[in-house]
C-alpha cells in the first residue's frame, strides 16, 4: 500500500513537472521578445511605428511603418480571397449529394495543411510566368502588337499565396462545425423545403462560432508566414500609396523584415526586428485567445 501511494505521488509529480518544462521555452521566447522589443519601442514609439526603415549603414533608428501596413494589406487581401473559398468548399463538401466529391475535397484540403509553404510561393511565382507566356503567345497568334509584362513580385501574388495557405485551416474548422450539426436539426431545415443553398446559410448561422474560430486560426497562421512571400511579395522599404500600384508593386510584411534584418550586420535593423517580432507575437496571442474563447463558448 505504501509502495502504491509512493508510485502515485511520483507519477502525479511527473505529470505536473512535464507541462511546466514544456512551457519554459514558450515563456522564454515571449519574455525575451517583449523585453527586447519594448526596450527599443519605448525610445520613440511613433517614429518606429510610422517611419520607413533606415538606410543600410545609417545610425538613425528609423521605423517599420511600411512593413506594418504591408502586413495588414496582405492579410486583408488574402482573407478576401481565401475565406469565401474555404466556407463554400466546406459547405459543398458536407452538403454535396456526391460523397466521393466530398471525400476528395476533404482529403486534398487536409493534405494542403502539410504542404511546405515555400512551395506554394514558388508555384504562384511560376504561375505568373506561365500566364504571361500564354497571354503573349495569344497576342502573337492573333497578330496584335506589343507584349504583356506581369510584375513578378507584387502584393496581389503575395495575397494569393497566403490565401492558399489559409484555405485548409478555415476549411477544416467550418467543415468540422457543419458535420457536428445534429441530424435532427439538419432534417428539420430540409423538411421546410429550402434549397441546399438556403440550408447552408441557415446552418452557417448555427455554427457561427466554428466559422469565427476558423477565421482567427487562419489569419494568425498567414500573419506569421515568411516563405511564400519570398517569391511573391518580396518586400519593400517604402510606402506605396497609389492605386493600383499598391497591388502591382513589391510590398513588405513584418515577417519579411524580421528575415531581412536578422541576416543583416546592422544593429539598428536588428533592433527593429525585435519590435516586429514583438508585434507579431502580440497579434498571434490575441487572435489565438479569441479563437480559444470562441471554441470554449461552443
Amino acid at each position: 500500500m505504501i509502495l502504491r501511494d509512493l508510485i502515485s505521488k511520483i507519477m502525479i509529480a511527473i505529470l505536473i513537472i512535464l507541462p511546466i518544462i514544456g512551457l519554459i521555452p514558450l515563456f522564454h521566447i515571449i519574455i525575451i521578445t517583449f523585453y527586447n522589443g519594448l526596450s527599443v519601442l519605448l525610445r520613440n514609439p511613433l517614429e518606429i511605428l510610422i517611419s520607413e526603415p533606415p538606410a543600410p549603414g545609417s545610425e538613425s533608428l528609423g521605423g517599420i511603418g511600411p512593413y506594418i501596413v504591408g502586413t495588414l494589406i496582405l492579410v486583408g487581401l488574402a482573407s478576401l480571397i481565401g475565406i469565401p473559398i474555404s466556407i463554400l468548399a466546406a459547405a459543398y463538401s458536407v452538403e454535396s449529394m456526391s460523397r466521393r466529391v466530398g471525400f476528395i475535397t476533404t482529403l486534398v484540403t487536409r493534405i494542403m495543411i502539410e504542404f511546405p509553404t515555400i512551395v506554394i510561393g514558388v508555384s504562384v511565382y511560376g504561375s505568373i510566368i506561365i500566364l504571361e507566356i500564354i497571354l503573349n503567345h495569344l497576342i502573337s497568334t492573333f497578330g496584335m502588337q506589343g507584349l504583356i509584362y506581369i510584375p513578378r513580385f507584387n502584393a496581389l501574388s503575395g495575397a494569393i499565396a497566403l490565401s492558399i495557405v489559409m484555405i485548409p485551416y478555415v476549411y477544416t474548422q467550418v467543415e468540422d462545425g457543419l458535420r457536428r450539426v445534429p441530424h435532427h436539426i439538419r432534417e428539420a431545415v430540409y423538411s421546410l423545403g429550402f434549397s441546399r443553398t438556403r440550408v447552408v446559410i441557415i446552418l452557417g448561422g448555427y455554427i457561427k462560432s466554428a466559422i469565427l474560430s476558423g477565421l482567427m486560426i487562419g489569419i494568425s497562421k498567414i500573419m506569421g508566414e515568411t516563405a511564400p512571400l519570398l517569391f511573391t511579395a518580396f518586400g519593400n522599404d517604402y510606402y506605396v500609396t497609389k492605386f493600383p500600384d499598391i497591388l502591382l508593386n513589391p510590398i513588405g510584411s513584418l515577417t519579411l523584415w524580421i528575415y531581412k534584418a536578422g541576416l543583416s550586420p546592422y544593429n539598428n535593423w536588428i533592433e527593429l526586428a525585435w519590435v516586429a517580432s514583438m508585434i507579431l507575437i502580440l497579434l498571434t496571442i490575441v487572435l489565438f485567445s479569441i479563437s480559444r474563447y470562441i471554441m470554449y463558448r461552443r
